[in-house]
Formats: C-alpha cells, structure tokens, sequence
C-alpha cells in the first residue's frame, strides 16, 4: 500500500491522501495542551500508523504555525529536530543562533540541559 504521505490520488472527499494525513496530523498536535509535549511518533500512534513519524515530521514541517502549535512536538530522545528555517539570531558569537522552537516552549515554561534535552520531558507528555 501507498504511504499517506506520498499518495496524490485524489479522495472522494477532503483531498489527497497526504492532505488527509496532513490535515489528520495537525488535529492531533492542535490536542496538546499548552505546557505539554508529544513525540512525532506519539502522533503516528495515535493515528493508527506507528511506523509514520518521519512522515509526520514532514507534515509539520509545512503547517501553518499560527494554528497549529507545532513547536510541542520533540524528537524521541526529548529533544528539538533540528530545522534550518526556523533559525532565529545571527550565527555570531555575541548573537548564536537560536531554534525558534526552543524560543516558543522557554515561553511555554519549559528549559532544556546542557545536552538540548528539555528537562522532565517524560513527565509532560500529552496523553492522547
């Protein structure tokens, strides 16, 4: 079978396959409550197909970030995957740069070690 990602076959209703998921992807991180986190693969899961959390990396990577609070979803060693676009700061040493998902969960109240883990991440995982 086709990937949800991957198809372009149109549906009967709501779009391709991929949009389906997309748009399947963004409900289930629009569940997370401020303060909580989850896992790309927490989210492939949850959505019946555990073996697709790279494919729902890449739905995040193109999803509107004022309605879709992307920036609770980490890695599953608890940390932020590294985007290139979503770089803020210089890249100097007076102004590194910085991810501006670390920037919006610091906002969020939470902080991350020495190593890039946010601290206690395990105990702030949405339940979905």
């Amino acid at each position: 079978p086709a990937s949800p990602a991957g198809s372009t076959a149109a549906g009967a209703e709501g779009g391709t396959r991929q949009h389906r998921f997309h748009r399947a992807v963004f409900q289930k991180v629009k569940e997370v409550e401020p303060g909580m986190l989850t896992t790309y693969g927490a989210i492939a899961k949850a959505l019946g197909l555990p073996n697709y959390s790279r494919h729902v990396g890449f739905a995040l990577a193109g999803c509107d970030g004022a309605k879709v609070p992307w920036w609770r979803v980490i890695n599953s060693s608890g940390k932020v995957s590294w985007r290139p676009k979503d770089r803020i700061g210089e890249g100097t040493k007076a102004n590194p740069f910085k991810s501006k998902q670390v920037v919006l969960l610091e906002k969020e109240g939470h902080w991350f070690s020495e190593t890039g883990t946010l601290a206690g991440w395990t105990r702030k995982l949405h339940e979905f």
